[in-house]
């Protein structure tokens, strides 16, 4: 077999229906469904029953699609569209739909399409005729989602890469992914925004499991087909996605190749994996051609905001590399804002003046809220782990699991290529972390597995490392709540 990777038949066999494997399933399983139950009193702002809606984007669009247009079903006002200058945000203040794209008279939107459509196919059943299907429903969804392919995949990275390690501590990872601050906190305002990154990050996760699936021990067409298309999905649903998918993909179709008795053989599994990416990139790029008049028109300079795209200054100053160093700083170092009221955290709010005042930015730099990775993810101080570990072997020739190295880079360079698009942007908010905190999740979860392994320190009849990662998991599973409730309606 190439790569010395062991046959499917030599993995391990009966852990998960053993006694502590089974109990280990048990308890990820638990996290998970508590999880979801926690997921809808917060989105529901305590109630269970209200779920109050923000927007309702997807579903004009979805309603849009089914009647074979591109734009949305409501347009925009009259009085708007006799403005001197629709998209002056002095003068269409009350008259837009905020951060909608207006566009010869239609609204349309620059979020990936891929939620509207599961949406017009929902609306084609009776049971959804003459309701309104608020954007809550999907970061619901699609969180719940994100949270089951989060379960799936680290149980079989655990049972595959590291049969050696307890079942359990797949649940340890679980709930720092279930509970991380930026992914958690979106559910405190769910709208349009979050929409479309939980939509992304749901599909990101399932293309791992999928292609992991697809790449254990022999290359399995089906899986790959899967993961492909879930990929594909997640650019539909936020098209910068389309970096770190495409670092992961290379990756993968190298580890296909290192998998096949002959590099020809790859052929007909690595085509059906990628087909559904290039599929899905030719459909965004056609849609936007039907649009706007041209394929790389996503529809953020015709945005209603509070940037004019035909002012002073042009639309161009909506991404610069004049952002890059704000953003990283207020990415990963930016503290929290503790309080003296319930629930005592916050996230740390700044100046825009100082800010502009001090990187030399555009007047229109928009800092909202936001609690950095170092403060506000604790769990992802593992990260750092694997990475490094996997350096220090090469250095010293012997690189170890070919399986857990690929992992260790495909996480990797997911977090670092999906942390580019967001640096660049005239703005800095906590949603765009969710972009980059599930992958650094599952890369911290390879180094919680890979430093227990080499570590033979004890607390009690606990290895250090994993009560550290306890430790880590359940205060930012914490943090993280309490950020949200700082924050539900």
């Amino acid at each position: 077999m190439p790569d010395g990777l062991p046959t499917e038949t030599s993995a391990p066999t009966g852990d998960l229906s053993s006694r502590r494997g089974f109990a280990g399933s048990i308890l990820t399983a638990s996290v998970a469904i508590a999880a979801i139950a926690i997921y809808a009193w917060l989105i529901s702002g305590g109630t269970i029953a209200h779920w109050h809606t923000y927007t309702d984007y997807y579903d004009l669009l979805a309603r849009g699609f089914l009647r074979g247009q591109t734009h949305l079903v409501e347009d925009p006002a009259p009085a708007l569209l006799k403005l001197a200058d629709p998209y002056d945000p002095n003068l269409n203040e009350g008259l837009r739909l905020h951060d909608a794209s207006l566009y010869r008279r239609h609204y349309y939107l620059y979020w990936g399409p891929f939620p509207a459509l599961l949406l017009a196919i929902v609306r084609l059943f009776p049971f959804s005729s003459g309701t309104q299907i608020g954007d809550q429903y999907l970061v619901f969804a699609f969180a719940a989602g994100l949270l089951a392919f989060n379960a799936l995949l680290l149980m079989r990275i655990r049972r595959i890469v590291f049969p050696e390690q307890p079942a359990w501590t797949a649940a340890i990872a679980l709930l720092a992914a279930a509970f991380a601050a930026p992914v958690v906190y979106m559910l405190g305002h769910a709208s349009i925004y979050e929409a479309a990154i939980m939509g992304g990050q749901c599909f990101l996760v399932g293309g791992f499991y999928f292609v992991l699936r697809g790449l254990e021990f022999r290359p399995r067409a089906g899986w790959l087909a899967a993961g492909g298309f879930a990929w594909g999905c997640a650019i539909a649903c936020r098209f910068n996605l389309i970096a770190p998918i495409g670092g992961v993909a290379i990756l993968a179709l190298w580890r296909l190749i290192r998998l096949s008795p002959r590099p020809r053989q790859a052929g007909i599994p690595g085509g059906l994996f990628m087909l559904p990416l290039i599929l899905s990139c030719a459909a965004l790029l056609f849609y936007n051609e039907v649009r706007f008049g041209s394929p790389l028109e996503f529809g953020t300079r015709y945005q209603l905001t509070w940037l004019n795209g035909f002012g002073s200054p042009p639309a161009n100053v909506l991404f610069s590399a004049k952002y890059v160093e704000p953003n990283l700083n207020r990415m990963w170092l930016e503290p929290m804002d503790i309080v003296p009221e319930f629930p005592f955290l916050r996230c740390g709010k700044v100046s825009p003046s100082r800010m502009i005042r001090e990187y030399h930015l555009p007047r229109e730099y928009f800092p909202e809220p936001l609690a950095g990775f170092a403060t506000s993810l604790p769990f992802a101080w593992l990260a750092l782990i694997a990475p490094l570990m996997l350096g220090w072997r090469m250095l010293r020739g012997a690189p170890g699991s070919s399986q857990s190295n690929w992992l260790t880079l495909t996480f990797l360079i997911s977090s670092l290529l999906a942390m580019v698009p967001i640096l660049f942007v005239l703005a800095s908010t906590m949603r765009y972390l969710a972009d980059v905190a599930p992958s650094l999740i599952l890369l911290a979860a390879m180094g919680m597995w890979q430093a227990n392994q080499r570590s033979k320190s004890k607390i009690g009849g606990l290895g250090v490392v994993l009560a550290g990662a306890i430790v880590l998991a359940v205060g930012g599973a914490l943090i993280g709540l309490l950020l949200t409730l700082s924050r539900v309606r």
